[in-house]
């Protein structure tokens, strides 16, 4: 809070009152910002002892540039003038701080947020202040809005409390709008499970017809389903509501976005939907009347296959999404969700999201959203990150993997091997993580080749420049030696003296051996120019090596992130007869039945208190 001192007398106009009242009737700034200043005129005041005028301490604040200032008090000095016309001189004297040594009688204080205002009668008065003086000293600094009446403002003056300050003024809060929320405009679950009846079975009555739209069609909206309402401060200005955080709608292949950002709209024709990364798309159809097989041969399209016969053994089917009739002995790659009409026998498949199935025959499955099967699955490999529902089937002699639990009528029979059912665990990140550790593992050995290849080249590098250094040395000294011999030769030559054909003879020897040596020492020099190559390509290598293992790592610790994001359920729940020898995995406990169990639900759980260790354990308990 921001204490305020006495107001100067209003009997006549200080020069700070008369250049308030042309700034702000000029427009040069708000009562707002005026309010602004005086509060931190009167704080230097209070501080200092000093008086600052309004038009220095705008001009410190930035809220008024030189040339409006000059013009401000251009103004000031012609009003005042006219003033002195009419006798009432301004009363220049104020601003040496006279006023405020008077004794104080009340103290006004204003929220910082300008959204509140007290007064406060300091210990010892007697009480008994002039409401006018209050108003004034309200008016002073702008305080026009939320004020209590008078007659509980003087009901406070006649009888103030010092240890309790009176709210004088309270500003309206302004009212936060509701969150902003994309609306749908088609079914964006057509995938989704049945009804679960009371005896455990699931009504599969509505297949989930997959949505269709035209060009142009609305997909979704950004709306908000109510505005905020601004409030208003003390000094009667408008505070804006919270603002309401902006969501993204994200669009992908076949949509586009509205200029404002706020719709979605299909550029093709096709199928709608919200892919796994939470993008709008529309897939567009490839429909084949009939199967896949020999006259369609391989099918590798990007949007919708849409088959109303089966996919027969041993094709392969690449898409984004796949619906077909039944699917025999074929590789099915799939971006998005795969819905069968009948059964998979013998297939091998991977979806990016969900799969819907009547019945799953010796067949591998790797989905990332839930498997949802309508009879049974027998002798089948089942892995997915979402559930595992087999609402009114059985397991037979499977293993199934699903993160977030699994639904089921009966697992195993009295005659078939027994089932392999875990739950909880991310099996999809471990197999990620351990490829990006095994990519570490095998850079982490190509960094160590590399750095033993740089260090033996540095090494011959630092070992030809040593070399380098002691020929070219060699190579001054018989430069010397034969530069010394050929001075001598001139001077005898020049006293008559006879040269001996030894020294000529030594001269052209030491003129072979500096040529030899120059040829090394280019030789040397191509040496060190090629080791010095190799170790800036081998050094590059290394530091590309040296941010691919970072950018590894970042990928390793994302994936971690995002799976402990995903919460796992390890919640398995059987709602007929669960035989005896099933295995039961959870993410740190497991085991092994005993004995046939009926209705049962099992959970892992961790059990141990504070300061004690935690352990883990399958629990079974009644399904209810």
């Amino acid at each position: 809070m921001v204490a305020f001192e006495e107001p100067m007398d209003h009997c006549r106009l200080s020069s700070d009152d008369i250049f308030a009242k042309v700034a702000v009737g000029g427009e040069f700034l708000n009562d707002k910002q005026l309010c602004q200043a005086r509060m931190l005129q009167k704080l230097v005041l209070k501080r200092s002892g000093k008086h600052m005028g309004l038009g220095k301490i705008l001009l410190a604040l930035g809220v008024v540039e030189q040339e409006q200032l000059d013009a401000i008090e251009r103004l000031q000095k012609a009003m005042e003038a006219e003033l002195a016309a009419e006798g009432r001189k301004p009363d220049h004297g104020a601003e040496s701080g006279d006023e405020q040594r008077q004794e104080r009688d009340f103290e006004l204080k204003i929220a910082e947020d300008y959204m509140q205002a007290w007064i406060k009668v300091p210990p010892g008065n007697p009480g008994g202040i002039d409401l006018a003086r209050v108003k004034k000293e309200l008016d002073a600094n702008s305080v026009v809005f939320g004020l209590l009446d008078d007659e509980t403002i003087e009901a406070y003056l006649e009888d103030p409390d010092p240890e309790q300050p009176l709210l004088i003024a309270r500003g309206l809060e302004p009212v936060a709008g509701e969150a902003m929320e994309i609306v749908y405009h088609f079914d964006t679950d057509p995938m989704r499970v049945g009804t679960l009846k009371e005896d455990g079975t699931m009504d599969w009555k509505d297949r989930g017809a997959l949505p269709m739209v035209k060009e142009g069609d609305l997909l979704a909206e950004k709306v908000t389903p109510r505005e905020g309402q601004p409030g208003k401060d003390i000094l009667g200005q408008e505070v804006a509501p919270p603002k309401i955080k902006d969501i993204i709608l994200r669009c992908g292949r076949g949509v586009e976005r509205s200029s404002d950002g706020r719709k979605a709209f299909a550029k093709i024709g096709g199928s709608p939907r919200i892919g796994p990364d939470g993008k709008l798309l529309v897939i567009s159809t490839y429909t084949v009347n009939g199967d896949i097989g020999l006259e369609t041969g391989h099918v590798d399209f990007s949007g919708l296959i849409d088959v109303t016969g089966t996919v027969q053994t041993g094709f392969r089917v690449k898409g984004h999404g796949l619906r077909a009739g039944e699917i025999q002995a074929a590789e099915i790659e799939l971006e998005g969700d795969l819905i069968c009409l009948g059964g998979i026998y013998g297939a091998r498949i991977g979806a990016g999201g969900k799969v819907r199935v009547s019945h799953i025959h010796d067949s591998r499955i790797v989905a990332v959203g839930d498997i949802v099967v309508e009879r049974e699955i027998f002798d089948s490999d089942i892995e997915t990150n979402g559930r595992c529902i087999i609402g009114g089937g059985n397991i037979i002699g499977s293993r199934i993997s699903a993160k977030k639990g699994i639904q089921v009528m009966n697992v195993g029979t009295e005659a078939a091997k027994a089932s392999t059912l875990t739950v909880g665990i991310d099996k999809m990140a471990r197999r990620k993580i351990d490829e990006y550790k095994q990519r570490l593992a095998v850079l982490e050995d190509s960094c160590k080749e590399l750095e033993n290849e740089l260090e033996t080249l540095r090494e011959k590098y630092e070992k030809a420049g040593t070399e380098l250094g002691e020929v070219a040395q060699e190579q001054d000294r018989c430069m010397v030696e034969k530069r010394k011999l050929e001075e001598q030769m001139a001077k005898d030559e020049k006293t008559g003296r006879l040269v001996e054909d030894s020294v000529r003879e030594k001269i052209a020897g030491l003129d072979r051996k500096y040529h030899d040596l120059d040829a090394r020492v280019a030789e040397l020099m191509d040496r060190e120019d090629d080791f010095k190559g190799q170790i800036t390509v081998k050094t590059g290598q290394l530091e590309k090596m040296v941010a691919e293992q970072t950018r590894i790592q970042g990928r390793i610790e994302k994936v971690m992130a995002d799976s402990r994001q995903d919460r796992a359920v390890p919640i398995i729940k059987v709602s007929g007869i669960i035989y005896s020898k099933t295995k039961i995995e959870g993410p740190h406990a497991t085991m092994v039945l005993e004995e046939d169990q009926r209705h049962i639900r099992i959970a892992e759980i961790k059990e141990g208190g504070k300061g004690k260790m935690s352990i883990y354990a399958l629990k079974i308990t009644p399904l209810r």
